[in-house]
């Protein structure tokens, strides 16, 4: 259930951009009311993202073997660099320093320093390192360790180009789900309504006191974090959404990878399709990217069907990676408290 909630969060996000590639009379107040919007749900998305990520890959990384290596490591850096590249080339991000005209410099600055939009894979593949190397550490001890990296994100945000600031502030949420896969689900399984309204007040609150600041704190981020899994846990009860998300859920990679590229389509498809008294409406515009929502994923997911029939396997997968297909691993169970993770 998180799972498919985050990644519906994300796209969400992105659909900010959409005004961008429309004609919208009302385009640079209807973004700002996205951005705003999507900026009080900041200390949910990601770090509830990168805590079911760890929450999936504890096994992996608790008890290692060949293909868990494949899975967590060299697949996610190479989507990393694969889909840098390619969405570096195909919707350009202006970010400093601006050294050149080249495409392969600017590509290769675009991945370096992390202002490519698949930076969420570098993440997976650092993170992966960064809980192995120190699972034999105390547990407190590597939790100052990320508390301080947070800090330095939060203090030091503007030094940084682009999402190096997040890869700091995500990190603690990573460990945790690596290193606290039980006391987690016992979390869930805790989960009340009455404990899901009064971190959701907290989140609410953090948002309200931190807008305006294009920043975050490392409370906030666990107020807000407490709230998704309790609100995912109640939301598991009801059985009629459990198999959608849990669907989704087994989809997020090409959704993930591929919306970037369905937003400016849908949004030039908007442009020419819509009606110009649509268009000139500030309240349609406004719920734009929630009817839009729906629709990413479908053609996202459509597209990554039209892709895999077409034998390009290699843009969402390791080439190699069949050679290790009958070596098992971990895998969350199906039913019981992992299923709020799925």
């Amino acid at each position: 259930m998180a799972k498919a909630l985050c990644i519906l969060l994300v796209v969400l996000m992105h659909c900010e951009f959409a005004y961008d590639n429309a004609d919208w009379l009302y385009r640079a107040e209807l973004k700002q009311a996205w951005h705003v919007m999507n900026e009080a749900i900041r200390p949910l998305r990601m770090p509830m993202f990168f805590l079911v990520s760890g929450l999936l890959a504890s096994g992996s990384v608790m008890n290692p073997n060949r293909r868990s290596l494949q899975n967590r490591l060299h697949r996610p850096l190479y989507l990393y660099f694969l889909w840098g590249a390619l969405l570096s080339w195909v919707l350009p991000v202006g970010f400093a320093p601006d050294v050149s005209d080249n495409i392969i410099i600017r590509l290769g600055m675009s991945i370096g320093l992390i202002a490519t939009s698949s930076w969420y894979m570098l993440g997976l593949a650092i993170f992966f390192v960064f809980t192995k190397m120190t699972r034999g550490v105390s547990l407190i001890a590597v939790f100052f360790l990320c508390a301080c990296l947070s800090a330095i994100g939060t203090i030091y945000q503007d030094m940084f180009v682009m999402h190096q600031s997040k890869l700091l502030r995500c990190l603690i949420f990573f460990v945790a789900g690596v290193r606290m896969r039980d006391q987690l689900f016992s979390l869930g399984d805790a989960a009340s309504m009455s404990r899901t309204i009064a971190f959701g007040a907290l989140f609410l609150i953090g948002s309200i006191a931190l807008y305006g600041s294009d920043n975050y704190l490392l409370p906030v981020d666990l107020a807000a974090v407490v709230f998704g899994i309790s609100l995912c846990r109640i939301l598991v009860e009801r059985k009629s959404l459990l198999r959608p998300a849990r669907w989704l859920a087994q989809r997020t990679l090409p959704i993930y990878l591929l919306h970037f590229l369905m937003i400016p389509a849908l949004a030039y498809l908007g442009t020419q399709i819509l009606p110009q008294a649509l268009l000139r409406s500030y309240w349609f515009g406004l719920i734009v990217p929630l009817l839009s929502l729906p629709v990413l994923i479908a053609s996202s997911l459509i597209v990554h069907k039209l892709l895999m029939a077409a034998g390009a396997t290699w843009l969402f997968d390791l080439p190699s990676r069949d050679r290790l297909a009958n070596v098992p691993e971990w895998q969350p169970p199906s039913d019981g408290p992992a299923a709020c993770a799925n």
